[in-house]
């Protein structure tokens, strides 16, 4: 039986992956069967994964406040980014494109969704411009 170790030294040096190093393990020590019992242990995991996704976003959607922002395709974006962030999802490409040009130009709202600041900040590299005055630059540790 050849270790996971022994193939990772030979098939890393050619830029294998992690998954094809992993794959090919299985395969030279005929371990198919043995890992095929993992997919319903993986399949729940998911599943579990997925029910707390959507059980954040119900404690969160519902009870969302109507951000008192007076312009209204800011507060459009702002509202949209809030939503998939409680949803934990990625933002839509035109979204994504409005935060990245506009954020860093916005404070902070007065009343705005927390995770939604913590998650642009650490999934997209944006900020808003008094990030640092409230705490939530990328160097320091909030976390959701």
């Amino acid at each position: 039986m050849i270790t996971l170790e022994e193939i990772y030294k030979q098939y890393k040096p050619f830029g294998m992956g992690d998954y094809e190093i992993i794959r090919e393990y299985i395969i030279d020590n005929n371990l198919e069967s043995e890992f095929l019992k993992l997919i319903p242990e993986l399949a729940e995991k998911q599943v579990n994964k997925i029910k707390y996704q959507l059980d954040y976003a119900r404690t969160w959607i519902p009870s969302m406040p109507d951000f008192p922002i007076e312009d209204k395709v800011q507060k459009q974006y702002l509202t949209c980014i809030a939503q998939y962030t409680a949803l934990g999802m990625d933002l839509p490409e035109q979204t994504l494109e409005w935060a990245k040009e506009n954020i860093p130009k916005l404070n902070i709202p007065e009343i705005y969704f927390v995770p939604a600041i913590i998650h642009l900040r650490d999934k997209y590299g944006i900020e808003f411009a008094d990030a640092e005055k409230w705490g939530y630059t990328k160097n320091n540790t909030h976390e959701i």
